[in-house]
């Protein structure tokens, strides 16, 4: 985690890699997945850690206070780049969030970085709407740009709908074909959603939250 402070607020860059699981890679057909997302917050310890470094450094170098500030933001905003640059290249999807109130939004993936990402990668600029994380959004289309494709749709919350029945409809679906076989209710207690979704068996209580 890397705290830039500029004009006295504070964006957090936060980068995430998420686990690689054999069951989520079955479901999904992506080996890999991660997020990338910056946030006005306060400042973190570990960002803390990161300030107090780079000041100790400028101050043993003998930079003037001034001339320190100015180069300090340089220098992280310079890591900043590389560790963004470093994980984008190895992802097939990139959500970017980055949004400040009344301002244009910060540019957090650039050309260069684009180019970098696999064909058929995809970066999704939920900041489409104030100018994008990415310079080549454009806001409200879907455009494909060295082999990346960009959705820039400025609308994304009323398009969720249907997507989001039709997610959980499956998901009913899948466990009723579980516990359903031949018409007649057959639970496997053995199964671990079956137990997980288990409360009561033979009028005692089975769930171990329950339980406790």
């Amino acid at each position: 985690m890397l705290d830039i402070d500029t004009e006295k607020e504070r964006i957090s860059l936060g980068v995430k890699q998420l686990s690689e699981n054999p069951a989520e890679s079955a479901m999904t057909g992506l080996k890999k997945g991660g997020t990338v997302t910056c946030t006005v917050s306060k400042v973190q310890d570990n960002g803390m850690a990161v300030t107090q470094h780079y000041e100790n450094l400028f101050a043993s170098l003998g930079f003037p206070s001034n001339a320190r500030s100015a180069r300090f933001l340089d220098a992280l905003k310079k890591k900043q780049a590389e560790l963004v640059a470093n994980h984008i290249k190895n992802q097939d999807i990139v959500i970017t969030t980055a949004l400040i109130p009344g301002r244009k939004a910060p540019v957090l993936v650039t050309e260069a970085m684009v180019q970098t990402m696999k064909p058929g990668s995809i970066i999704v600029d939920l900041a489409a709407e104030q100018g994008g994380n990415c310079p080549l959004t454009k806001a409200g289309e879907v455009i494909e740009v060295h082999g990346v494709i960009i959705m820039g749709h400025t609308d994304l919350p009323s398009r969720l709908a249907v997507d989001t029945s039709s997610l959980y409809a499956r998901n009913l679906f899948n466990f009723v074909q579980l516990i359903v076989k031949d018409g007649a209710l057959a639970l496997d207690w053995d199964d671990e959603i079956v137990k997980g979704a288990g409360l009561t068996k033979d009028g005692e209580i089975v769930h171990p939250v329950l339980k406790g």
